[in-house]
This record gives C-alpha cells, structure tokens and sequence, in this order.
C-alpha cells in the first residue's frame, strides 16, 4: 500500500465528491502507477469497467478474474485493522425478523463501503479507529440501511464520518419487504412524518455527516430538505406517489451544491423540464432516466440545456424516444462525454433516419456496444451503420425485434468496418434464408440470427 500522504488523501477526497465521474478515479489509478502501487491502480481501472454495464460476457469473465486476482493478493493489506470487526459474527434483528450481518464490506469502482443494519455500530472504538488510519482514507460511503428517521436523529454520529453517509431511509412502522446484505429492499411508504418532523430531521447535526438520502417519501419530505443545509449532499434518490412533475418542480428549487446523482421517477416531459430549468443542479453528472416517458421532446430539452454540459452517466433506455430525440442527444456533448463504452437505446422508437444520424458521428467511435433491441430500425438503418467509418470500434450490435430484412442483412454481412464484432444479434427480424447465409458466412457463430 502507498504511504498516505496530502496528495494521496486530496485525490480520495475528490472521488468521494464525484461519485458519478471516473475521471478523478482514473487520475487517482494514474498517481498511484506512478508512486509504486500498479496492483491497486489496476484493481481500480479494472472495477471502473466492471461497473459500466456490458453485454460481452466474454469481457466481462475476464474481468471479474482479474477483480479476484488482486483481491486475494491484496484485500487483507487493503481493509486493514477492520479485520476482527468483520469476523465479529451476526447480530439478530428482533424476535420475528431474519437475522442480518451487522455490516458487510465492499469494493466498488476502486474505493471501499461498508453498509450498517445496527448504527450504533458507528460507535465502535474500534471502527472509529480504522477510520483514521490510511486503509479507512479509502472508505468512500457508509450506507446506514433501513434506518427510520426518528431512529436516526437519536444518534450522535462522530465527526470522522462526515460526508461518508448513505442514509437509506424506511417510514416509521413500515417493514421491509424484503432485505440484502448488499443494499437497501424495496420499501413500502408514505408521508408519514409531518413537515414539523421532517424540519426537525433536516436540523440535527449528524444531518451534516450525510453524502446521500435513498428514501421512499413524498412531498412534505422534499420541502424540508429545501429548507435544510444540502450543501454536502452528492446522491439523491427517492421515491413516491406524487406527480412527478410537483416532485420536480420543488426538487429544482433546492439549493445543491454538490449534487451529483439523481434518481427519481418516472419523468414526464414536463417534469424533465423543470430540472434542466434548474439553476442548482449544474454539478449534475448522472441521471437515472430508465423508464421515464420523455420522449422527444424531454430528450430535445436536455440537450439543449446547461445540463448537457455536465451530464456523463445518462440511461436511456424505454424512454420513448425517437428519430429527432437521437438526433438531438447525437449533436449534444452528453453523447461525447458519456463515460460507459455501452449505448444502450433499446425499447424506444428509433428508425432508419436516427441510426443514420448516429452513424455519421465521429463520437461513435469512443463505443464498442450499440444496443437498438425493440425498435423501429429497418434496412436503412442497417445499411447506415454498416457504410459508417465511425462504427470500427463497434464489437456488440443488437438489433434484436426490430424491422430488418435481407437487404440490411446483406449490408451488415458486407460492411468494411465491422471487424471487432464479437456478438451481432439481428432475431426476430424478417431476415430470410440468403440474409442469413451471408451473416452466418461473414460472423460465423457470432452473428445470432
């Protein structure tokens, strides 16, 4: 392990801040190159790839090797003193309730979590010791799980963990419907604190240790966190029943400072709207837009927004989007500053005229998976992306439920620049028996028909 030093520990700090961007991650896999410690940087490089969805199964086989490689040569160095902590065994949840582990341990994209189903936990000499010693500067969140919020304003929480709690709140009296080690169950719940209590949440210092809230809360939950000092929150996700366009409206008003991460929904074009209009929001670097109906119009309004500037972590997938939506994400920076290799476009309304827009961009080069299942695409579309230069790096294609025929078979068979393909899945096409042939003849078995 490097010695801790100031740079060592600035670099940490700034991926704390910027849970969305691997940038400051892979400057940080750079330093360490650099400094005598090539295991760790690779072990980063290697969780940062991982953590960007894939469909190349081969690829991702031979990461999580190397994952489990550097971690049986490194994980003891790695985690430290926080060893007998681990091994302390199982703390039982109340008479009726399934037993849990008291925390569970975890690398993700290069820095460590630990997620707590006992907080009181938190006051363990021990682990406030860790915490100060060079393997805890690594620990970037603490994810307090299932906590009440009037459980939570009962805790005193030590200085040392400010701006490393993930507080994943249940209402009082509610219970979980279900429960892993590794994250927060689906919850079932409404307002039932009053804003009075919700104010009174928002107030108490360790309120001030908190990084990101993960709640199922509504809208008098909002209004007091508007009201509340949100300056170190990076990640916000919640849930209810409310319009979403109310639920965005207050949301656009807050004052973050440091958001980072957003997930709520599903966004309608209008709600959509209201963020973008948002003059709080412009550190925003990841949006969780899956199965939020903006359609065309949603999509031309992000991309004409400061938001476009700073978004790079964006799912689109089973948005409603169509030709003039991929035309305008195509001309926007979002689609060259996304930091996955995947685009992923499938369950929306694209046709020929979209992927041609696509694959007349130079930005398509920096993907090597273009995923268009369950679309409008036809042989125009086909044609297009076989005719592009762009398309070289391109080693996953799925046009999987589409409109294709044996004319795009035969372009994509005949294509001078798909030579990476590993995986192209054209089923549930009109492909006929010549299509094919000529696919099977040029991808042998990597062309799924």
């Amino acid at each position: 392990m490097v010695t801790a030093s100031p740079e060592l520990n600035a670099l940490l700090k700034r991926c704390r801040e910027t849970p969305a961007d691997d940038m400051p991650r892979l400057v940080l896999a750079d330093w360490l190159d650099e400094n005598g410690d090539a295991d760790r940087a690779a072990f980063i490089r290697v969780q940062i790839a991982l953590s960007h969805p894939s469909a190349d199964g081969g690829r991702h086989r031979e990461l999580k090797a190397l994952e489990r490689g550097l971690l049986a040569a490194h994980a003891e160095e790695w985690i430290g003193e926080l060893n007998p902590i681990l091994n302390r065994g199982f703390t039982p949840y109340p008479s009726g309730q399934r037993p849990a582990v008291p925390f569970t341990f975890l690398f993700r994209r290069g820095l460590s979590q630990v997620r707590f189903i006992e907080p009181t936990w938190l006051l363990d000499p021990a682990l406030r010791a860790w915490m100060r010693s060079p393997a805890g500067e690594w620990l970037e969140r603490i994810g307090l799980v299932g906590m009440t919020p009037d459980a939570f304003v009962r805790i005193e929480i030590p200085p040392e963990y400010t701006g490393r709690i993930d507080l994943h709140l249940r209402q009082s009296g509610q219970e979980f419907a279900e429960f892993s080690a590794f994250g927060p169950g689906r919850l079932s719940s409404h307002d039932e604190f009053s804003p009075r209590d919700w104010r009174h949440f928002f107030d108490r210092p360790s309120f001030q240790t908190v990084r990101s809230i993960s709640a199922e809360a509504g809208v008098s939950f909002l209004r007091a966190l508007g009201e509340a000092d949100v300056g170190r929150l990076v990640e916000l996700e919640f849930r209810c029943l409310a319009e979403s366009v109310d639920l965005a409206r207050i949301v656009a008003t807050i004052p973050f400072e440091s958001l980072a991460s957003l997930n709520f929904g599903p966004v309608t074009p209008a709600a959509l709207r209201e963020i973008v209009a948002s003059p709080f929001l412009r550190n925003l670097a990841e949006w969780n837009l899956i199965g939020s109906p903006i359609d065309d119009a949603g999509m031309i309004a992000l991309c004409e927004s400061p938001l476009a500037n700073s978004l790079t972590a964006v799912s689109f997938p089973n948005t409603k989007i169509g030709d003039a939506g991929l035309r305008a994400l195509v001309h926007s920076p979002i689609f060259a500053n996304m930091n996955s290799p995947s685009l992923n476009l499938m369950m929306n309304r694209i046709g020929d005229a979209g992927v041609q827009t696509l694959a007349e961009s130079e930005h398509l080069l920096r993907y090597r998976e273009l995923v268009l299942r369950e679309n409008s695409c036809g042989d125009g579309a086909a044609a297009a992306l076989a005719a592009s230069e762009f398309a070289t790096n391109l080693t996953y294609v799925d046009f999987w439920k589409n409109r294709l025929g044996d004319p795009g078979a035969l372009a994509l068979a005949q294509s001078p620049h798909l030579n990476k393909i590993v995986d192209l899945c054209v089923k549930e096409n009109a492909i006929g028996p010549d299509g094919a042939a000529a696919l099977f003849e040029r991808f042998t078995d990597r062309a799924k028909v």
